[in-house]
């Protein structure tokens, strides 16, 4: 199966470089590029040095930057699509922790702050509010 691929995957490249503008373009690339070697070679030395933070740091900087700008056009250009992306999140963070295991919710306490080992009352499926109490049964008088 990878053969075919290897096959496919080569005649593609055979048809690209094949195009003149293509092989132009690639004599005008500078020496100093970023190939793969060079990455490579400079994310080892820094792995072995912790400097590569530092190198991608600028790069990982305007990435964030990019993102935060486009976030904040998307909300302006779209703000009831973008409210609602944001309620969704915070359902979905919610939902996550309903769903922490028996162990997680016993660290912090019931509901958060209150210790104890007794389960919360049981909520109702509707408001998500503690359910109220089933009404007491009356001793029967003997009358019907």
């Amino acid at each position: 199966m990878a053969d075919w691929f290897a096959e496919l995957v080569d005649e593609a490249c055979a048809q690209v470089l094949a195009r003149q503008e293509i092989r132009e373009n690639l004599a005008d690339v500078d020496d100093d590029r970023d190939t793969v070697d060079k990455i490579t070679g400079m994310t080892g030395e820094a792995l072995g040095s912790g400097q590569l933070l530092e190198l991608h740091a600028a790069s990982a900087n305007a990435v964030t930057r990019l993102d935060g700008e486009r976030e904040m056009m998307l909300r302006e250009l779209l703000p009831r699509q973008s409210r609602a992306i944001a309620d969704a999140e915070n359902k979905i963070r919610r939902l996550d922790r309903q769903r922490q295991p028996a162990a997680a919710r016993t660290e912090t306490g019931w509901r958060g702050s209150r210790e104890s080992s007794a389960p919360p009352r049981p909520t109702s499926r509707r408001h998500g509010r503690p359910s109220p109490r089933p009404p007491r049964r009356m001793a029967s008088s003997g009358m019907r």
